[in-house]
Parts: structure tokens; sequence; C-alpha cells
């Protein structure tokens, strides 16, 4: 890598740690170059703001997210509610593992937290949080519109469906971190099944067809 991309990942890599660790508003220009390593011209050589860096740092975050689970958990090879199971367990194992090596408690969605403190105050920003949201969702969709081919749930907009699941998950990001408890993560089945009319088995999603 050269060392003018190696710059901008150390940027990107320190945003998403200071942003993930203590919030976008308490991270200033300052203490991101400082445990960055690279002087104020480089960080604008790179970013014309503080702005830009945090929405190149939230698509980064999203490609690593896609890449470490998303990717596959929902490979379309595997039965659409079991690609709904995997991601409830690859997503909770991500998270655990961050929280065992970097975090000495539950940090949350670094998508949900950045939602929740900027609000309305950042069009930009939360511009770009919508549609990471809006490409996470489409995942749950296009399982859920699998499943209903395929006689595994009833019939049921999937489009609509996948929208409260993706609440549910926020909500449970949420709570895990007001509670510090990552396994609140795992508390996704029973709800979720509820709210697509599938049943439940062995604490996971199933078919109508398999039981």
């Amino acid at each position: 890598m050269s060392q003018q991309g190696d710059t901008k990942d150390r940027l990107i890599g320190t945003m998403m740690r200071l942003m993930w660790q203590d919030g976008y508003g308490a991270v200033g220009i300052e203490r991101i170059c400082t445990e960055a390593g690279v002087n104020r011209g480089s960080l604008y050589h790179f970013f014309a703001s503080k702005e830009q860096l945090a929405i190149d740092t939230l698509e980064a975050t999203w490609q690593l997210a896609r890449a470490k689970y998303y990717d596959e958990a929902f490979d379309p090879k595997v039965a659409p509610l079991e690609r709904i199971n995997r991601f409830v367990m690859l997503n909770y194992d991500h998270h655990k593992q961050l929280g065992s090596v970097e975090w000495t408690a539950e940090q949350g969605c670094p998508f949900v937290n950045m939602g929740a403190e900027i609000g309305n105050d950042n069009l930009p920003i939360r511009s770009t949080i919508r549609d990471i949201y809006e490409r996470e969702r489409r995942y749950f969709e296009q399982a859920l519109a699998d499943a209903i081919t395929g006689g595994d749930i009833p019939e049921q907009d999937a489009e609509l469906s996948s929208c409260v699941l993706v609440a549910l998950l926020t909500g449970l990001f949420v709570h895990a971190k007001v509670y510090n408890n990552i396994e609140l993560l795992r508390q996704f089945a029973e709800p979720a099944a509820r709210i697509i009319g599938a049943p439940v088995v062995t604490g996971e999603l199933a078919s109508w067809q398999s039981v």
C-alpha cells in the first residue's frame, strides 16, 4: 500500500475507533490527528472536513460489516430463514469479539450511535446512515421474499416486515449498550418470529414446512 493510502486508512481507522468509543461530537480534529500519527494538513489533504471524514468512516464501517458477516450470512444458496439465523449469530460473534479485544463495555452499533447523536443536526451524515440502513434492510427483504415464495412463512409485505426486523435489531443494540450486555443481541428470534409469522425451534427461526 502507498504511504498516502496508509495515511488515509489510519485516519479512517482512528475515526472509526474514536466515534464508536466516544461519539462524533466528543472527537476533535487534534485528537484524531494525534492518535492517527498525522498532521492536520494530511487530514485535510484527504478530507474536506471532519464531517467528510465521518461519512467516509461510516461507509468503511459498513463495508467491513458487509464483508465480515452480511454477505456470508445472507448467501442466497442458504435457506431463507437460515440466512437470518446465521446473521444473528455472526453479528453477535463479531460484536462479542470486539468487546473482548477492544472495549471494556458494550459500545452498541456505530450506525445507531451516530444516528441517535446526530438526529436532525447534520443532513449529510444522517443521509449516509439512512442509506446504510436501507442496504441492510434489503438483505432481510430478499430473505423474506424467498421465504414467502418457498412457503416457509405466510404471505406478507416483505419490504414492510424487513423494516420492522431492522428496527428490532436496532432496539436490541440500544438495549445491549444501555444494559452493557451483548447477550441481548441473541434475543432476536422470538420477536422476529412474531413479526413474520414463523415458528421458533430451539431458539431459531424455522419454516412451517419443517415443524
